[in-house]
């Protein structure tokens, strides 16, 4: 049996390699948030609500966040994605209306709207 030594640790070598900074291109972020829709029915209730919530973070990032006053400023996206928080935020989310929303939003996302 040979005698193998570690090599000498380096505080200044970083552990992990670090992360790739680049932005997500914005169709890329929308094809995830497409996946995980169609992945809902094979989640657990638990794990739909926490795709649900990712998939709200991942909208609301992009529609950017509703005004905390007036409602008639609100933009049309920014009303869908409040829906979407209420609908993720239920005991029992309905992943049909859930992903119906979604969609839409990502339809008019990807529209230009």
């Amino acid at each position: 049996m040979r005698n193998v030594t570690a090599p000498p640790f380096d505080p200044f070598v970083p552990l992990f390699p670090a992360r790739d900074e680049r932005p997500v291109p914005p169709t890329a972020q929308l094809d995830v948030v497409m996946e995980m829709l169609s992945n809902l029915d094979n989640l657990t209730v638990s794990g739909r609500q926490q795709t649900m919530a990712r998939i709200v973070g991942i909208l609301r990032d992009r529609v950017g966040p509703a005004p905390s006053r007036a409602r008639s400023k609100w933009h049309p996206l920014q009303s869908l994605v409040v829906q979407l928080q209420w609908e993720s935020e239920h005991r029992w989310p309905d992943v049909v209306s859930f992903r119906r929303l979604a969609e839409s939003v990502i339809l008019l996302l990807t529209s230009g709207a």
